[in-house]
């Protein structure tokens, strides 16, 4: 399979999925912020807001089963890679579970072989949200990817994160001491499985977060984000404040502000007041 052949399928059932009204994109409206060097990107949701019942459990699982016109591919034998719902942006993929598996449990081997076989076709970043305190909409396990080709910086915060990875922030700021990266050295390669499951094994016991072996399941909530160079881990506290709720996608620099948002004290602040208050540091 060539590289683009995924990417070609997603969006065949993009337009298919859109005439049926299968999948339903939020409006919003995008304001580009410039602070400290990183122009976050703001997205003001246009119309009558969705409710989201996000303590939705197995009973109530829209992904078991999944809507057969968000699917896109089955990926080895225990995933399959869905198109996001209500996505804010073309592109949105979600890779879950066939069975039932708890978002808030460990990331297992099977998972990080079935990220490595999309990561191989489609360019972009992924994240995770592990419950609902770090921003997780849904408790059935699914990691999600966001498509980018292209460009030198594959979200708005991206350098920040390697900066951190060279040891170059040197503030001793809630943030800072709240997430770790990792760098990656077999991207697209035989062990890119192998070498995250290791990744994620050292910087969940490094961050505290707890052992894959010993412990049943992570003792503090956390978000992953992904790239091809890194991997990283972020401590969370809470879900939200001042209105705006923050998942791994808070700290890649995308804040959607809903009708909660105190856009005016953002404004009056920073993006980084916020994410400073939704994390715990060591």
């Amino acid at each position: 399979m060539y590289q683009n052949s995924l990417w070609d399928r997603v969006l065949r059932t993009n337009q298919k999925a859109l005439q049926s009204n299968a999948i339903r994109p939020f409006k919003t409206k995008l304001e580009r912020y410039l602070f400290e060097g990183y122009e976050y990107e703001l997205r003001s949701l246009i119309g009558k807001p969705r409710t989201q019942n996000s303590k939705i459990g197995p009973n109530k699982n829209p992904f078991l089963p999944w809507e057969r016109e968000l699917e896109v591919a089955k990926v080895n034998n225990d995933h399959v890679l869905i198109l996001n719902k209500y996505p804010v942006e073309l592109g949105h993929l979600l890779l879950i579970t066939k069975y039932w598996a708890p978002q808030n449990g460990w990331l297992t081997y099977k998972d990080w072989q079935a990220l490595a076989s999309v990561e191989s076709k489609i360019d972009g970043f992924w994240f995770f949200n592990n419950s609902e305190n770090s921003g997780a909409s849904q408790p059935h396990r699914h990691l999600q990817l966001l498509y980018r080709k292209g460009t030198k910086y594959l979200f708005p915060r991206q350098r920040w994160f390697e900066d951190h990875l060279q040891d170059k922030n040197h503030s001793n700021s809630s943030l800072v001491r709240s997430v770790s990266v990792k760098r990656r050295y077999y991207y697209r390669d035989k062990s890119s499985a192998d070498e995250l499951d290791d990744l994620y094994k050292q910087v969940c016991e490094e961050m505290k977060i707890g052992n894959t072996i010993v412990n049943t399941k992570p003792s503090i909530s956390y978000n992953l984000i992904i790239t091809s160079d890194w991997i990283s881990l972020i401590r969370r506290s809470k879900e939200s404040y001042k209105g705006f709720n923050i998942n791994a996608l808070g700290f890649a620099g995308y804040f959607l502000i809903t009708f909660n948002s105190d856009l005016s004290w953002l404004r009056r602040n920073s993006p980084l007041s916020i994410l400073n208050e939704v994390v715990i540091p060591l």
